[in-house]
């Protein structure tokens, strides 16, 4: 008698737990009336998932349509993004502050501004070879930030940052090529332009190699790079840089700005013996 009374207790619980998880849905794409990206939030694993094809709707502060949804944003933990989402929108996952990781689709080539803002609570993010731009302060207040993942040096190279906290290395520090710590990093002779702001912030970094075939270089690609001491110069054509806007210095009034210049600590800076 008391198994069975045990018994049906389990089954009242559990079937409590099942009116209480709910899925909340609707579109968020960019094409037509929206209906190519749709969304839906599980309240019961608390995750966000974006699916279809092409590019999502741009947002605006304090509003998305899983903001809205009870429990909102700030209870979202897990975001999948599926294969075939071309773009992530401005403010999309503003305020995720229980989002700790988050990884890009191969599919995805922009990302919105303020796309992460205020996800305080994110620690890594992976971008795809696939991503080409990222928008103003894309990882904005993302302070736990402690790692990016990338699978291509020249991908990265390529990516067009809209301004330095556009670049999740903003507030990382630590750059994982395949999985591995970057350290001693060696810019490939298959790579021709190292775009602005590229390795700014990233003070995992403690030699630099430039490849022989580099001609662009973008300002402030290496600034903030703390560890930074051993660079070794192989680019025989490279584009000129003015007095205050280097690769390795950030010119500002401000007082605040003056660590940015990172020229003092090196102490080995090598070319290539025909340039001597």
């Amino acid at each position: 008698m008391k198994h069975k009374l045990f018994t049906f207790l389990l089954a009242i619980v559990a079937s409590i737990g099942i009116l209480q998880a709910e899925v909340y849905s609707g579109t968020c794409g960019a094409e037509g009336n929206g209906s190519n990206l749709t969304w839906s939030l599980n309240t019961e694993d608390s995750t966000l998932t974006i699916s279809g094809i092409g590019a999502m709707m741009n947002y605006v502060l304090y509003y998305t349509p899983w903001w809205d949804s009870y429990p909102g944003s700030s209870s979202i933990k897990t975001i999948r993004i599926g294969d075939g989402v071309t773009s992530i929108g401005d403010y999309a996952f503003q305020d995720c502050s229980g989002l700790t990781s988050v990884t890009i689709p191969n599919s995805v080539t922009g990302i919105g501004r303020y796309a992460f803002l205020r996800c305080s609570s994110l620690t890594s993010v992976t971008i795809p070879n696939s991503v080409t731009s990222i928008g103003d302060d894309a990882f904005y207040d993302c302070k736990k930030l402690t790692s990016v993942h990338i699978f291509d040096l020249a991908a990265w190279c390529a990516i067009s940052f809209s301004n330095t906290a556009a670049n999740p290395l903003y507030y990382a520090h630590n750059l994982c090529l395949n999985g591995t710590l970057v350290t001693d990093l060696v810019i490939p002779n298959s790579v021709t332009s190292i775009g602005e702001s590229a390795f700014s912030g990233c003070s995992s970094l403690t030699s630099l190699t430039i490849g022989n075939s580099v001609t662009s270089i973008g300002s402030w690609a290496f600034r903030s790079c703390g560890s930074l001491t051993s660079i070794q110069w192989n680019a025989v054509h490279c584009n000129d840089f003015t007095s205050t806007s280097t690769p390795f210095y950030y010119y500002s009034s401000s007082a605040t700005y003056n660590n940015f210049d990172i020229r003092s600590q090196i102490t080995s800076f090598t070319l290539r013996s025909e340039m001597r």
